[in-house]
């Protein structure tokens, strides 16, 4: 028979879990931590519980950064992995880590986060090269 955890102790572990997730976001914003710091403890066993933290949220601990650069990363990692539909909310650190993903959603945050400026088209390389249009340009 499974003993289930009593009522005191699923409190403390949830307590607990806040406060690793508020004080990694409070290191971000001290700019004590980058965000792909974060990324990679949520990866270990002691980090498991930043896992819970949106894209969203860890964007915008940043310093200097505001919703319209979070808007533009959020819509391009849901562009390049064709997850347009998924709610905001959903788009957690767990859910750009899972493992049956491959690595593409979080190569499109990477993407999404990084210097554009010479890439040879949006989303390059997670999505084919754009269609060329009839006298225009790629």
């Amino acid at each position: 028979m499974n003993a289930r955890p009593s009522l005191d102790v699923a409190n403390s572990a949830r307590a607990a879990a806040r406060h690793v997730r508020a004080a990694a976001l409070i290191h971000v914003a001290e700019g004590r931590t980058g965000v792909h710091d974060v990324i990679r403890l949520a990866c270990t066993p002691n980090g498991r519980p930043l896992l819970r933290i949106t894209v969203k949220q860890l964007l915008l601990a940043q310093p200097g950064v505001g919703d319209e650069t979070v808007s533009r990363a959020i819509r391009h990692l849901l562009a390049v992995t064709g997850a347009g539909d998924t709610p905001v909310r959903r788009i957690t650190l767990a859910w750009m880590l899972d493992a049956r993903a491959g690595g593409r959603r979080f190569m499109a945050f990477c993407d999404a986060l990084g210097d554009n400026s010479t890439t040879p088209w949006p989303g390059f390389p997670f999505t084919p090269r754009p269609a060329r249009t009839p006298g225009g340009t790629r």
